[in-house]
């Protein structure tokens, strides 16, 4: 009995010192990199061992970062979005190799030959809003007509297929899986994707405990609007824990299609 207790007594010593590290490894980094706060969770085996927050959510209301605070979770959200065009491949709503212009109003003609395929594998030759200085905004909303507005004033930087080049033109992509679905790219997302993994943090709109972004300038932090427009590209929000459980449940086997779709690169 004296041993059974030891050795428990033993294991929490060693996982208190593996979280004291944990703990002291991120608000190095905040501290290093002059960040005001990050949530973070620890998987282990396929199970969370740890979860925590540090610094502030909020530089104005000094809310802290707790694991349940709710960031914006940039362009990890691609991710659903290519999850969403490969469910409805499987609908036999969509063809990877349909033109975008199928299902996108007020394309331009240079874009006839640009496919779905080509804009989920960033082989489409695109303008990057985020990048390209081109007069996007995080600032305001665009509609999806405005949106294909801002890049189609923009030449193509290659032929369709030609190489491959990281752009965020998956907004396009929102606008094709509404179309084709008959839904709300948020209705659909949550329906056949959050619901399905079971992420109930993972979400668009207002809600509770959600962080303010802030950006960092020489001397001081701005806040950020927080991203509307690049909706079906990077302003899905999720919580830490939240963000670990797709990984956790995706390598258990929860499939959220059949496996038989299949994604070359481009053609």
């Amino acid at each position: 009995m004296r041993a059974l207790i030891l050795g428990v007594c033993l294991s929490a010593a060693v996982s208190a010192a593996a979280a004291d590290r944990v703990d002291e490894h991120v608000r190095a980094q905040l501290t290093a990199r002059k960040l005001p706060g990050a949530a973070v969770a620890v998987v282990q085996g396929g199970r969370i061992v740890k979860s925590a927050g540090y610094g502030v959510a909020s530089l104005e209301l000094s809310a802290p970062v707790t694991p349940q605070t709710v960031f914006e979770i940039g362009s990890i959200s691609k991710q659903f979005t290519a999850n969403a065009i490969l469910l409805l491949v499987e609908d036999g709503k969509l063809r990877l190799d349909d033109p975008v212009a199928k299902y996108v109003e007020r394309t331009p003609p240079a874009w006839a030959a640009i496919t779905i395929r080509h804009i989920l594998t960033h082989t489409a030759g695109l303008a990057d809003f985020d990048t390209g200085n081109i007069g996007f905004s995080y600032r305001r909303e665009y509609t999806p007509d405005e949106f294909v507005a801002l890049l189609a004033g923009q030449p193509l930087h290659f032929p369709p297929g030609d190489r491959w080049a990281y752009s965020n033109a998956f907004p396009l992509l929102g606008s094709v899986i509404e179309r084709a679905s008959g839904m709300p790219y948020t209705s659909f997302v949550q329906e056949r994707i959050f619901k399905k993994l079971g992420l109930e943090s993972a979400r668009r709109g207002c809600f509770q405990r959600r962080a303010c972004g802030s950006w960092r300038t020489r001397c001081a932090f701005a806040t950020a609007a927080p991203s509307a427009t690049a909706w079906a590209g990077s302003s899905t929000r999720s919580t830490a824990i939240a963000s670990a459980r797709t990984g956790g449940r995706r390598s258990r086997g929860i499939r959220l299609s059949s496996g038989a779709t299949s994604m070359p690169a481009s053609r």
